[in-house]
């Protein structure tokens, strides 16, 4: 919420999320859970790495029994339609009852809109269009509801992107260059394993990164003007982890433990977004990586701190709050003032990641696209500073470069 804003009504829905099990070795829960839940015939949904990564996959496919279906790894990120429609091809062939995301969040919104495909029977990137969600700057926003029955949707994550946890799917039209948001609590997972274990091979650029994105996810909740304070002490808290454990995982890559805690403060940051809209970084990082293929860790990466700065003059309370909260659980100073440039400097500095669009290759002739597209994106319309046209937000962009 803005420092203008007071809310003295509200409401809390619970995460879409059923279960939520963590620890080291607790993949092998996953065949319990399954046969729990009545599952015969699930299909793994990841990508190539991970695929031609016997040791891993072995882990979650031998965890599920004689339960696994099929392994389906021809996921793209930023998940054009015709990825989804594939994959639900690939479940129907399959007789699937069930289908299991193992990786990041290309492989959760793969999942996502392949269970959609199958629930509404699209067979056609084109048929998405009915089903995505509408929105007019500023407040317009239409929801169109999945109309069938969907497939159960379980998870095995080995990033921090966190998007396991939400009811969300982004997938690009690659006809146009744009990523379109999909929402319906159906596409909640029943089950998500976080096994620190298997995240050891993910490359360390991308859990660095992801993590970041979700540090993106805790600050845009706590500045959110929809914020509440069930969301802010799950924001501050997994903030605080974040920017405590994440350093140390890029010092001693094997410790399981910080990785855990990294794991666990990513489910933090997203769990109140069922109750909480985020902000202008979001919705940057959607239409950037959808436009010139940047992963949505880098997008936090450069437009977090840049959003902090934009935001400022309508912040100052709030952001003197969150820096006293981490104060006290990180044991150190952190002005208000302060707040962006010690985030650049975790981002730059103690994690060695991209702060700049022009690190990332990104042409300056995409910028107007991109602060263009940004307007349709619902997630900017609960920004703490009003964005009044899409110069604003290409100013954001240009300091960005």
């Amino acid at each position: 919420m803005s420092d203008a804003t007071t809310h003295r009504q509200g409401r809390f829905i619970r995460p879409a999320v059923h279960e939520v099990r963590f620890g080291s070795g607790c993949i092998g829960q996953l065949g319990q859970v399954l046969e729990r839940d009545g599952i015969r015939r699930a299909v793994v949904v990841t990508g190539r790495t991970l695929a031609n990564t016997p040791a891993l996959l072995d882990a979650v496919a031998g965890a599920m029994g004689d339960r696994c279906a099929g392994v389906f790894s021809d996921t793209r990120p930023h998940v054009p339609r015709d990825t989804a429609l594939a994959a639900a091809a690939f479940m129907r062939e399959r007789g699937a009852d069930a289908v299991i995301s193992f990786g990041g969040s290309t492989q959760s919104d793969t999942v996502k809109g392949a269970v959609w495909a199958l629930a509404d029977d699209l067979r056609a990137p084109a048929d998405f269009d009915a089903c995505a969600i509408r929105f007019e700057y500023p407040s317009t926003r239409i929801a169109p509801p999945m109309k069938g029955a969907a497939l159960p949707i379980y998870a095995v994550p080995t990033t921090l992107s966190a998007g396991e946890f939400t009811d969300i799917s982004g997938l690009t039209d690659a006809t146009h260059g744009e990523k379109h948001l999909y929402q319906d609590r159906k596409l909640g997972a029943r089950t998500v394993l976080l096994d620190p274990e298997l995240t050891l091979g993910t490359p360390e650029w991308l859990w660095l990164s992801s993590g970041v994105k979700a540090v993106d996810h805790c600050v845009e909740a706590w500045f959110s003007i929809t914020a509440q304070p069930m969301t802010d002490a799950l924001a501050a808290e997994g903030l605080a982890a974040l920017m405590r454990w994440l350093p140390v995982t890029r010092q001693r890559p094997d410790d399981l433990e910080a990785r855990l805690h990294c794991q666990i403060a990513a489910w933090l940051s997203v769990s109140g977004l069922a109750n909480v809209s985020l902000g202008l970084s979001h919705g940057l990082g959607h239409q950037l990586g959808g436009r010139c293929k940047v992963a949505h860790g880098h997008t936090s990466c450069v437009f977090l701190p840049q959003v902090i700065g934009f935001n400022a003059e309508v912040t100052a309370v709030r952001r003197a709050e969150l820096c006293r909260r981490l104060e006290g659980a990180l044991d150190q100073s952190l002005p208000a003032e302060r707040l962006q440039d010690r985030l650049r400097a975790l981002i730059g500095g103690e994690l060695g990641l991209p702060t700049r669009l022009r690190e990332l290759n990104v042409s300056r002739e995409d910028l107007p696209f991109v602060a263009r597209s940004a307007l349709r994106d619902p997630i900017v319309a609960t920004n703490p500073r009003p964005i009044r046209s899409a110069e604003e937000v290409l100013s954001v962009l240009e300091a960005a470069w």
